[in-house]
């Protein structure tokens, strides 16, 4: 697995760069729908208000996929799609072209929903443009926690996560993120410098590593 490796000196660098990339392909032209995933967290939230800021036209043909949700109300500060809908809204994305988890339900029952609605999706001949991803601190991103996360969801688009400690959540899949033409994932903070070393350096003894390993166009940008 090649991962090419960005190093941004400063946060609006890497800020100047995320939404470039968003608005590259935002704006692709096609004759059939394409999606781009977005991470929830605290990392792109600069990308995404930057880009409220200063909207941009994008494409009729674009939907909109959250990596993962935590089963929280819509109007929660750790809802992930919350966190973007001043960013939609702006870029005027309506909300039949946004896949949301459904978190009144139970978590199961949101994740079949979801996992539905994606393939369905892909069903129409619909195809994953850009996923953009988180990095955790323990080397998870989207919602995937472990390698049975992994092996849980190899049949599925999207799954239902319990994670020791935190909120029930729904996840996109390894399988739906290595459908992703290009991936994308952001790290900043000079604590998460030794995760990303070993992400770099090592993919496969990394979460995040495992869950993209059948993908080819991967990229890892960190800014400390």
């Amino acid at each position: 697995m090649f991962i090419q490796f960005r190093k941004f000196q400063t946060m609006e660098s890497l800020i100047t760069e995320g939404v470039k990339l968003l608005r590259e392909y935002m704006q692709i032209r096609n004759e059939t729908p394409h999606a781009i995933m977005l991470s929830g967290g605290h990392t792109p939230l600069p990308i995404y208000n930057s880009i409220a800021e200063y909207p941009f036209p994008v494409s009729d043909q674009l939907y909109i996929m959250m990596s993962d949700e935590r089963m929280v109300p819509d109007n929660s500060p750790e809802n992930n799609l919350a966190k973007t809908s001043r960013m939609l809204s702006m870029l005027g994305i309506p909300s039949t072209r946004i896949f949301k988890v459904q978190t009144n339900l139970p978590a199961h029952a949101a994740a079949e929903r979801y996992n539905n609605d994606i393939s369905a999706f892909f069903t129409n001949k619909g195809h994953l443009t850009l996923a953009l991803l988180g990095l955790g601190m323990d080397g998870h991103t989207a919602s995937i926690f472990s390698s049975q996360d992994i092996t849980k969801g190899q049949n599925n688009f999207a799954i239902a996560v319990s994670h020791a400690g935190s909120l029930a959540r729904v996840s996109s899949t390894s399988r739906t993120i290595a459908m992703a033409e290009k991936i994308v994932f952001l790290a900043v903070g000079k604590e998460k410098e030794e995760i990303v070393a070993k992400f770099k350096n090592n993919p496969d003894s990394v979460i995040a590593g495992q869950v993209v390993k059948d993908a080819l166009n991967i990229e890892l940008w960190f800014a400390e």
